[in-house]
């Protein structure tokens, strides 16, 4: 959707409507802060507060007395939306990005940049000139994007999947302290974390096209959602639900087939909770899955105290679209490209990227890749996967979209995160767009704003 011009005829009405709207918002935050409290697990220290313990923080009480997990809320358009779920909100912590422990300036080697010849950058490494794989273009017309919305806090990470080159490493912060977003795993991995829960479905012999039935769970994830129930009228196979990220569908299949244990070392696979190598320091993104049942299933669905950085989303798309393989990422173009590591199987990653490719093509991220009912990449498809929820202390909006495209030959893998606060501006899935349009369709023209919607 379109801003609209100051000097339209209907700005008059949008001076009465966009205060009133702010007001009901206001209250209806307001509203969500009047729930039940719960005691949230531990992090590691890697993504713990200064503190490291525990808070406590306030869920919606959906009425029921049992455990109720709040996930994201996608743009799924499917007409099975659950009514009576109105928020979406994270009930564990997260960790502040205000917060964060200062970056080492020493290794920050896109931090001292300069422009080199041939319009490379360049980089001093141990006293040392080092060419940087970024490519300036890109980078530059992200940064110029990012800019335009001025979010509280972005990041991309875009990548070649076959080499591992990082092609743009881009960040946004209204903190200056706050420094190398995109290497950072303070961001809760919501939805995404499908990816790696369906490969470890895939793995243990789940067939793809079995349907599995249920009812409700857009919002949030109440524990009667997960028995069997005549209300179950919605059925959906693995592929329909990664494309519409349907929670309750991958936390039944997760209950079914899976055991903490298992999903843990598939995860481990994955690149979480091991330190990823790098030219210059990333933190670990950290998968705490834990063993009571309910809780299990729902951070298998997509809830968790699961965190991830821009770099290692975009790892995750290349391993998809790379045949299984996820490469070793490198910022400096002269160092010799590693063969990556085997996390998959190749017709299972295949299987995998369809989804991912139904989920641009008619799931959570149809919207943002289409206006007026075509697709805005100009013929190339694009496989990917979104991932949304709230935190209200304070109030955040998180999105996500990690993708990669072409679908079946990709030459970039891309992630991008966005941190919204109460007002909006504008939507990972829509600056991922832009970013692989910037890479792929080589369109100098200006992006077209947007506004920002749920």
């Amino acid at each position: 959707m379109n801003q609209l011009d100051p000097q339209s005829r209907h700005a008059p009405f949008l001076l009465l409507v966009v205060p009133i709207a702010l007001v009901a918002s206001l209250v209806g935050i307001r509203a969500l802060a009047e729930g039940v409290t719960v005691e949230n697990p531990v992090l590691p220290v890697a993504v713990a507060d200064a503190g490291g313990s525990p808070e406590q923080v306030a869920v919606v009480d959906a009425g029921a007395p049992e455990p109720v997990a709040a996930v994201a809320n996608e743009d799924d358009e499917s007409e099975d939306a659950d009514a009576d779920d109105e928020g979406a909100e994270f009930d564990g912590h997260i960790p502040s990005i205000a917060q964060l422990s200062p970056y080492p300036d020493a290794e920050d080697l896109l931090a001292h940049a300069t422009p080199g010849p041939g319009g490379k950058l360049w980089s001093l490494r141990d006293g040392k000139p080092v060419k940087l794989t970024i490519q300036s273009a890109l980078q530059s017309k992200i940064a110029a994007l990012l800019k335009t919305y001025n979010p509280p806090y972005a990041a991309v990470a875009a990548i070649d999947p076959s080499t591992g080159k990082v092609l743009a490493l881009v960040q946004s912060s209204r903190d200056q302290g706050a420094k190398a977003l995109g290497l950072r795993a303070v961001y809760p991995a919501a939805s995404v974390f499908k990816v790696v829960t369906a490969a470890a479905l895939l793995e243990k012999g789940v067939d793809p096209k079995r349907e599995v039935c249920f009812h409700g769970g857009k919002h949030r994830i109440q524990k009667k959602l997960l028995e069997d129930s005549p209300r179950d009228g919605t059925c959906y196979d693995m592929g329909t639900a990664m494309a519409r990220s349907a929670n309750v569908v991958f936390a039944k299949l997760a209950r079914d087939n899976l055991t903490p244990a298992q999903l843990r070392a598939e995860a481990s696979k994955w690149g979480f909770n091991r330190e990823l190598a790098f030219d210059q320091p990333v933190e670990k993104s950290a998968a705490n899955i834990p063993d009571a049942p309910f809780d299990f299933q729902t951070t298998a669905a997509g809830f968790g105290q699961v965190f991830l950085s821009p770099l290692h989303g975009a790892l995750l798309a290349a391993a998809v679209g790379n045949g299984g393989v996820m490469p070793s990422p490198t910022l400096v173009d002269d160092e010799p490209v590693s063969q990556g590591k085997k996390v998959l199987e190749p017709a299972l990653a295949a299987t995998i990227a369809e989804m991912m490719g139904r989920t641009v093509s008619e799931g959570t991220a149809r919207k943002s890749f289409h206006e007026r009912g075509r697709s805005v990449m100009k013929g190339i498809e694009v496989a990917g996967k979104t991932g949304s929820l709230d935190d209200k202390h304070p109030f955040h909006d998180y999105t996500w979209f990690v993708g990669f495209a072409p679908k079946d030959h990709p030459t970039i893998a891309i992630a991008a995160v966005v941190v919204n606060d109460l007002i909006w501006r504008v939507r990972a899935p829509y600056i991922a767009r832009e970013s692989l349009r910037y890479y792929l369709a080589d369109d100098s023209k200006p992006a077209k704003r947007v506004q920002a919607r749920r």
